[in-house]
């Protein structure tokens, strides 16, 4: 599938980061979409591409800001969110709808909670921020959904797509992919959560088995006013596999609070008598 964004650099504390830029100039603010653990940008293409006929979309590669990260004692959700505002500072983001898949969720958590100012709004999609268990316990799980979720939709071509990205990440970013991994099975958000006071949709896929149901559910009751949706279903990477559903929620919650925030200003432009 070709890609309606085009790669791109941009020079941070002395390296340079790559990420996707593409879509269509408009009033809301740009969306900021935050990958999932191993495996990049590219399985979210389908999506990407029907988000960019309607929004400045910016995807920046997560892998690559390890090299940010100068010892592993570094790595933990909070380090990473300040990367990502220095990413979008140095791009003169000044207001961004954030979406996070899985630990691009959790990145984006901990985003919202330390720069409220910088999100219109925030959209966390099966994320982790919640101790996962052990890794035999981890492994066990996977090895029950991904079969599970191939059921769901047999002849996609993310069954080998996703595989293919995920080993390729691991030869060229191991470092990366294990140290991202280990944040997310070990961190806890739970804390910061109430730090979060920027319009928040949870959503989430029904037999998530990686990061369980419940876990959604006490994101939505600990972030304030947030909505919750749950994809009837839904495993952990539903939103690979089904990107025009995942689309859709996306651009629906983004045309409400654009929606709202056009209502606020109006109400506040002095009007004729």
């Amino acid at each position: 599938m070709k890609h309606q964004l085009t790669e791109k650099q941009v020079s941070l504390s002395g390296f340079n980061i790559p990420y996707l830029e593409g879509g269509i100039a408009s009033n809301s603010a740009p969306l900021v979409f935050l990958h999932g653990w191993g495996v990049g940008v590219e399985p979210y293409q389908e999506c990407l591409n029907i988000l960019a006929q309607r929004y400045r979309v910016i995807v920046p590669r997560l892998l690559e800001f390890e090299s940010l990260i100068y010892n592993d004692a570094d790595f933990n959700y909070q380090k990473y969110a300040q990367f990502i505002i220095a990413f979008l500072d140095t791009l003169d983001i000044k207001k961004a709808h954030i979406v996070g898949h899985s630990i691009g969720g959790g990145i984006g958590i901990a985003l919202a909670a330390s720069r409220p100012a910088l999100v219109r709004s925030l959209l966390i999609a099966d994320s982790t921020g919640f101790p996962l268990g052990t890794v035999p316990e981890i492994v066990l799980r996977r090895a029950m959904e991904m079969p599970a979720q191939a059921w769901e939709k047999p002849f996609s071509y993310q069954h080998f797509l996703i595989p293919q990205v995920f080993f390729l990440n691991c030869l060229v970013k191991i470092r990366s992919i294990i140290n991202l991994g280990k944040m997310g099975i070990e961190q806890d958000l739970r804390p910061i959560l109430p730090k979060i006071q920027v319009p928040s949709l949870v959503v989430w896929g029904e037999n998530d088995l990686l990061t369980p149901l419940k876990s959604g559910k006490e994101f939505f009751e600990g972030i304030r006013g947030a909505e919750i949706k749950i994809v009837e279903g839904g495993y952990h990477e539903w939103n690979l596999f089904f990107a025009d559903k995942f689309a859709a929620i996306i651009s629906e919650f983004i045309e409400k609070i654009e929606h709202r925030q056009e209502q606020v200003s109006y109400e506040r432009s002095p009007q004729p008598i």
